[in-house]
């Protein structure tokens, strides 16, 4: 094992790492993914830029006392350090619990939080907490998004996540967490105008499947707000990137936006384009006809897993 690494480091993938900690030296401010399974790792840093974090059966990590809500330092640490408008990552943890920081959190494989009319004006991002007591090897965690209109529309988002896709099984309980940028959930919606979002202000429920080879024991859902986790300094970031993104003219191609290391593939349905109106001129109906939006990325190659993400927008009545 080497004494040191690159500082300009992008993807570190280490099977049965003794150490305690990474090399002192490093601060992994470059590092984009980091998997560490079965490792001895007990102390977690310099990941704020990271977009795929995996610590699968890495149980040292919960014996130190100081790790005892690692989970959720873990969330801090990674939204701080996250751009506002591409901002995305998946958490792979030991754990029993949802984070705290989840305020809204249920047992079992669903929880619904109500949504204000204001709720989408200071919203920079979903994060979402899923508890496994099982994950078997190349498992694929479901979650499905269902926004509620004030008018009683239902609207369906479906985000398959492969979280361990490995040749071996969770050994414990862990946590899952994945995050996704408004900005990017939005991008779903390509024909959605800003009033439309103001019509949506019912309801919003998380909701994971449980199958033979996947137990969810609980989950939780957040919003994240843009003046609780965004650093000073970020603000400005943010209207550079959004005045950048309206150039791209609401295509869907604007999600490949600064990701072009992730490989990202988006393959887009045909639509109806008197959809939108109907929402906009109707009091009672939703959606009733399909509109489908695929987005998947894989991960280099070189990784000894291959993470594949899957999101997938579908409306129906």
């Amino acid at each position: 094992m080497p004494a040191s690494f690159p500082s300009d480091l992008q993807w570190l993938d280490l099977h049965k790492y003794k150490t305690r900690t990474l090399p002192p030296n490093f601060q992994g401010e470059k590092l984009v993914g980091l998997k560490l399974k079965h490792s001895h790792i007990e102390h977690l840093g310099g990941l704020e830029k990271a977009e795929l974090v995996s610590f699968l059966n890495c149980s040292k990590l919960f014996e130190n006392p100081e790790n005892h809500n690692a989970a959720d330092k873990l969330l801090h640490s990674l939204l701080q350090g996250q751009p506002v408008i591409d901002g995305r990552f998946s958490i792979l943890i030991p754990g029993r619990k949802v984070p705290e920081s989840f305020s809204d959190q249920n047992m079992g494989c669903s929880v619904t939080i109500p949504l204000t009319p204001d709720w989408h004006e200071n919203v920079i991002g979903f994060a979402v907490s899923i508890v496994f007591e099982r994950l078997v090897s190349k498992s694929k965690i479901r979650v499905t998004f269902k926004l509620i209109s004030r008018d009683h529309g239902e609207f369906t988002t479906n985000i398959t996540q492969t979280a361990t896709k490995l040749n071996e099984n969770c050994e414990s309980a862990h946590v899952w967490i994945g995050y996704i940028s408004f900005h990017l959930f939005q991008r779903l919606f390509p024909k959605f105008q800003s009033d439309d979002w103001a019509k949506i202000n019912g309801s919003l429920t998380i909701s994971t499947t449980e199958e033979s080879w996947i137990k969810p024991k609980g989950c939780g859902i957040r919003l994240v707000y843009k003046e609780k986790e965004t650093p000073p300094g970020n603000s400005e970031v943010f209207h550079q990137e959004s005045s950048k993104s309206k150039e791209e003219e609401e295509s869907i191609a604007a999600l490949t936006y600064g990701v072009n290391q992730l490989n990202w593939i988006v393959d887009a349905a045909e639509e109806e384009g008197t959809q939108i109106q109907s929402l906009r001129n109707s009091n009672s109906t939703a959606f009733k006809t399909g509109e489908q939006w695929c987005l998947e990325f894989h991960y280099p190659h070189d990784l000894e897993s291959q993470i594949l993400l899957i999101i997938q927008h579908r409306i129906c009545s």
